[in-house]
């Protein structure tokens, strides 16, 4: 009896597994295959099965110990190597959907309170919740337990609602356990004429002028980001504000920088509208002309812009929403509440 390898993977456990197969003839004169470290073995307990019948395209098969039939059929290498689990297969439903990321706003008055985004390789949800100036993540693993339910491994708080799964249904999802004072909603923000919505993926990537301007008014930000913040020069308030004339973000050192963020993959983690900032997109011409010297004077806020992938959200639903820029790595963030449409 020679032993040779097998590959083998499931929707469950996806990543290929390599074991080992024997074929013999047994007393009966039937062919035997013994699989050894397949998941075969492990979703059926059974790893002896005995040929019943077989044709060019399927072999069906007995289990030795079980007796269940099973049957095997000819797949291509790429269909082998695009077996996704069930909670792979889901996420992708809700990427499909435009839900792999949404907005928890309060039912009445629209303001922000959380976001969430799907991470589909690991199955994980990730909440970020903010108030009074303070941020909470929270990533939670979640599962298929029934059909169309992405159940977290235990119920997570988040914004005063317990939540427990997302289900998603044909036309949306609905995030299980959230209260009527919540609601649910897309990340979409104001254009600069104050009536076009977009959605976020696409407002970041508006042409000059598209979007307002958020300055006049003095940032609100993390405690990491303040001193540095508050040793920008001033008029009335610290020089640091969104330009989206000339789509930038401005900061003053020995002048004004025009720090580009427009380009690139702005929109790195799939089927979300989690921002990257092009940290290669430069300096808009004409005034400061060093990047290094914004490094050097303020590290921390430029690290945060551009080391860091952001999630970017309207503080609520109405045009003169402030913005909010969120990291997902770290606790950083920057609130600037006034926009300017002038």
């Amino acid at each position: 009896m020679i032993q040779k390898t097998v590959i083998t993977k499931s929707e469950r456990e996806p990543q290929n597994v390599s074991g080992t197969y024997s074929l013999v003839l047994n007393n009966e004169g039937k062919v035997e295959l013994t699989l050894v470290q397949s998941h075969f073995e492990t979703l059926t307990k059974e790893n002896v099965l005995v040929v019943t019948e077989y044709n060019e395209n399927s072999i069906t098969w007995q289990g030795k110990s079980n007796g269940t039939s099973y049957i095997m059929t000819k797949v291509t290498k790429a269909e082998m190597d695009n077996i996704k689990t069930p909670e792979q297969q889901l996420i992708e439903k809700m990427f499909a959907q435009g839900w792999g990321s949404g907005v928890i706003r309060s039912a009445s008055d629209g303001n922000f309170a959380a976001y969430y985004y799907v991470t589909k390789d690991d199955h994980t949800v990730h909440f970020l919740s903010y108030a009074n100036k303070t941020v909470v993540r929270e990533n939670i693993v979640a599962t298929v337990t029934e059909e169309g339910v992405l159940t977290f491994q235990k119920p997570i708080t988040v914004s005063g609602s317990s939540l427990s799964a997302i289900k998603v249904k044909e036309d949306g999802v609905e995030l299980v356990g959230l209260t009527a004072e919540s609601k649910l909603v897309g990340n979409v923000s104001y254009g600069k004429d104050k009536t076009s919505l977009y959605k976020m993926v696409d407002w970041i990537k508006l042409p000059g002028g598209g979007q307002p301007q958020f300055k006049n008014a003095r940032c609100i930000l993390s405690a990491n980001l303040e001193a540095e913040y508050n040793r920008v020069p001033a008029f009335d308030f610290p020089i640091f504000e969104w330009n989206g004339d000339w789509t930038s973000i401005v900061i003053y050192a020995d002048n004004y920088y025009f720090m580009l963020y427009q380009g690139g993959n702005m929109t790195p983690i799939e089927g979300t509208d989690i921002i990257r900032f092009n940290k290669d997109a430069g300096l808009a011409p004409g005034y400061g002309s060093d990047i290094n010297k914004v490094k050097s004077d303020y590290p921390n806020i430029y690290g945060f812009l551009f080391d860091e992938d952001h999630i970017i959200v309207r503080s609520n639903e109405t045009p003169e929403a402030g913005l909010y820029v969120f990291s997902i790595s770290s606790d950083s963030f920057v609130y600037w509440p006034q926009p300017v449409f002038q």
